[in-house]
Protein backbone atom coordinates (compact mmCIF):
# COMPACT_ATOMS: atom_id res chain seq x y z
CA UNK A 1 0.00 0.00 0.00
CA UNK A 2 1.08 3.57 -0.70
CA UNK A 3 2.84 5.19 2.22
CA UNK A 4 3.40 1.93 4.15
CA UNK A 5 6.86 1.52 5.65
CA UNK A 6 8.72 -1.58 6.73
CA UNK A 7 11.29 -2.73 9.27
CA UNK A 8 13.16 -4.84 6.71
CA UNK A 9 13.56 -4.76 2.93
CA UNK A 10 15.29 -7.52 0.97
CA UNK A 11 16.91 -6.75 -2.38
CA UNK A 12 18.78 -9.37 -4.41
CA UNK A 13 20.62 -8.94 -7.71
CA UNK A 14 18.99 -5.59 -8.58
CA UNK A 15 22.01 -3.37 -9.23
CA UNK A 16 23.10 -4.15 -12.77
CA UNK A 17 21.12 -1.38 -14.54
CA UNK A 18 23.02 1.89 -14.17
CA UNK A 19 19.96 4.02 -14.84
CA UNK A 20 17.98 2.44 -11.98
CA UNK A 21 20.52 2.72 -9.18
CA UNK A 22 19.49 6.15 -7.86
CA UNK A 23 15.78 5.31 -7.99
CA UNK A 24 16.39 2.04 -6.17
CA UNK A 25 18.25 3.79 -3.35
CA UNK A 26 15.45 6.39 -3.03
CA UNK A 27 12.75 3.74 -3.11
CA UNK A 28 14.43 1.67 -0.40
CA UNK A 29 14.76 4.83 1.71
CA UNK A 30 11.04 5.58 1.40
CA UNK A 31 10.04 1.97 2.11
CA UNK A 32 11.97 1.76 5.37
CA UNK A 33 10.81 2.94 8.78
CA UNK A 34 13.35 5.06 10.68
CA UNK A 35 15.91 2.56 11.98
CA UNK A 36 14.78 -0.03 9.41
CA UNK A 37 17.28 -2.10 7.49
CA UNK A 38 17.65 -3.18 3.89
CA UNK A 39 19.70 -6.24 3.01
CA UNK A 40 21.10 -5.77 -0.48
CA UNK A 41 22.93 -8.67 -2.10
CA UNK A 42 24.52 -8.68 -5.54
CA UNK A 43 27.83 -9.47 -7.24
CA UNK A 44 30.30 -6.67 -7.96
CA UNK A 45 29.48 -6.94 -11.68
CA UNK A 46 32.05 -4.50 -13.13
CA UNK A 47 31.67 -2.00 -10.33
CA UNK A 48 27.88 -1.82 -10.08
CA UNK A 49 27.85 -2.95 -6.45
CA UNK A 50 30.51 -0.41 -5.44
CA UNK A 51 28.68 2.38 -7.27
CA UNK A 52 25.50 1.53 -5.37
CA UNK A 53 27.39 1.49 -2.06
CA UNK A 54 28.83 4.95 -2.83
CA UNK A 55 25.33 6.23 -3.55
CA UNK A 56 23.75 4.55 -0.52
CA UNK A 57 26.28 6.00 1.93
CA UNK A 58 24.82 9.44 1.18
CA UNK A 59 21.55 8.60 3.00
CA UNK A 60 22.09 5.34 4.92
CA UNK A 61 24.42 3.94 7.50
CA UNK A 62 26.11 1.11 5.58
CA UNK A 63 27.70 -2.12 6.76
CA UNK A 64 29.50 -4.27 4.22
CA UNK A 65 29.44 -7.92 5.32
CA UNK A 66 32.35 -9.77 3.74
CA UNK A 67 31.70 -13.26 5.09
CA UNK A 68 27.96 -13.65 5.46
CA UNK A 69 27.75 -17.44 5.12
CA UNK A 70 30.39 -20.14 5.62
CA UNK A 71 28.83 -22.46 3.02
CA UNK A 72 28.77 -19.76 0.34
CA UNK A 73 32.36 -18.81 1.18
CA UNK A 74 33.44 -22.46 0.95
CA UNK A 75 31.78 -22.99 -2.44
CA UNK A 76 33.31 -19.74 -3.69
CA UNK A 77 36.81 -20.89 -2.72
CA UNK A 78 36.29 -24.28 -4.40
CA UNK A 79 35.05 -22.66 -7.61
CA UNK A 80 37.90 -20.15 -7.94
CA UNK A 81 39.90 -22.64 -10.04
CA UNK A 82 37.02 -23.35 -12.42
CA UNK A 83 37.26 -21.60 -15.77
CA UNK A 84 33.51 -20.89 -15.94
CA UNK A 85 33.40 -19.25 -12.49
CA UNK A 86 33.83 -15.47 -12.49
CA UNK A 87 33.59 -13.95 -8.99
CA UNK A 88 32.77 -10.55 -10.50
CA UNK A 89 29.45 -11.88 -11.79
CA UNK A 90 28.85 -14.98 -9.64
CA UNK A 91 29.97 -14.21 -6.07
CA UNK A 92 27.43 -12.13 -4.15
CA UNK A 93 28.31 -9.37 -1.73
CA UNK A 94 26.08 -8.17 1.09
CA UNK A 95 25.51 -4.66 2.33
CA UNK A 96 23.15 -3.78 5.15
CA UNK A 97 21.61 -0.31 4.83
CA UNK A 98 20.13 1.29 7.95
CA UNK A 99 17.82 4.27 7.65
CA UNK A 100 18.68 6.96 10.19
CA UNK A 101 16.33 7.51 13.09
CA UNK A 102 15.09 11.10 13.15
CA UNK A 103 16.65 13.16 15.93
CA UNK A 104 14.28 14.90 18.33
CA UNK A 105 15.04 18.53 19.09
Amino acid sequence: PAGKTYDVVLCADCLFFDEGRTDLSRHIFHLLKPGGQAYVMAPERSGTFSKFVDLATEVFSCELVDRFDADVEGKHKKLLNEEYYKPDIHYPKLIILTKPVKQSR
